[in-house]
Formats: structure tokens, C-alpha cells, sequence
């Protein structure tokens, strides 16, 4: 008896005692088989199925500080320039801080925005940085207003944290 009928006997064989009856030759080819039977593998079917493998390659850090280094050079850098307009009124007194300020914010933020193309990033990373220690140090060194030493310092400073933690996660 081959393994298809052994397979399709015995599964007969038990719904026949189930109902009462006995079993018989007959039934075998009578009723189809409940279950699956196995398939004879032939020697061109590979025991397992092979798939290309690539090579492995070393994961590597994602840059996670630049991101944020660079979202904190634009919003310092707008920040600021937001800061002249509303701070300094066309002939105002103290217009010439607004003139200094706007002028170091739109050149950090050109430079922001040249960080995200191809040009080499330090010498742009260089000039944000040092945009935002002048813009500290006119803060502490110069007779201004409280307001324009509060938008200074706090301009500076967060173009200069910028600037550092882009040139921390930047890799390429």
C-alpha cells in the first residue's frame, strides 16, 4: 500500500468506526483524504530553498544633532532679524544695533542655508559660529538697551550652540 493510501486508509478507517460501520477497501476511494500528503522530493528540488544573500554592512549612527543644530541656526537666525524689525521702528533711536543685528542674523541664516548643499559645511559652520560670538559679546561690551542685550545674548548664544551641534553630528 502506498503512503497516499495508508494516509487516506487510516483517516477512512476512523470516520468508518466513528459511524459504526467497518472499514473496507472500498472506502478509501470512495471519500477524498482530509489531510494533505506528503510530496516525494525528487533529487532536483534542493532541500531548502537558497536566496541571494548581500553582504552584510556595519549599521552606522543616524545624525541626529545636526538636524537640530541646523532647525536651531534658522530659528535664532529669523529670530533675530524678527527682533530688529519690531525692536528698532524706521527712525528710531538705536537704529544702528538694529542695522548690526539684522545684518549677522541674515548672514547666519544664508549660511544656514548653504549647510544643506554640497559646499564643503565648515567654513559656513565657521561664520555662523562667529556671527553668534559677536553678536554675544556686543551684548555684554556695548551701551545698548535692556531689550537689545536680551535679544543679542540670547540670539548669539543660540546661533553658537547651533553651529556646534550641527559640527557634532554632521559625518560627511
Amino acid at each position: 500500500m502506498s503512503m497516499e493510501r495508508a494516509s487516506v486508509g487510516s483517516c477512512v478507517a476512523v470516520a468508518a468506526r466513528r459511524a459504526g460501520r467497518p472499514w473496507n477497501s472500498r472506502d478509501a476511494t470512495q471519500y477524498p483524504s482530509p489531510m494533505s500528503t506528503p510530496a516525494q522530493r525528487t533529487a532536483a528540488t534542493p532541500a531548502t530553498p537558497s536566496a541571494p544573500v548581500a553582504p552584510a554592512t556595519p549599521i552606522e549612527p543616524l545624525p541626529v544633532v545636526a538636524p537640530l543644530g541646523w532647525i536651531l541656526i534658522v530659528a535664532a537666525s529669523v529670530g533675530i532679524i524678527v527682533a530688529t524689525w519690531v525692536l528698532y521702528p524706521i527712525d528710531g533711536t538705536g537704529m544702528w544695533a538694529g542695522y548690526r543685528d539684522g545684518f549677522m542674523a541674515a548672514i547666519a541664516l544664508v549660511c544656514a542655508m548653504a549647510l544643506n548643499t554640497t559646499l564643503p559645511k565648515r567654513p559656513f559652520l565657521g561664520l555662523i559660529a562667529l556671527c553668534g560670538v559677536l553678536m554675544v559679546l556686543t551684548a555684554v561690551f556695548l551701551d545698548d538697551p535692556t531689550v537689545v542685550v536680551v535679544t543679542e545674548l540670547a540670539g548669539g548664544s543660540v546661533l553658537i550652540a547651533g553651529a556646534l551641534l550641527y559640527g557634532a553630528g554632521d559625518r560627511g
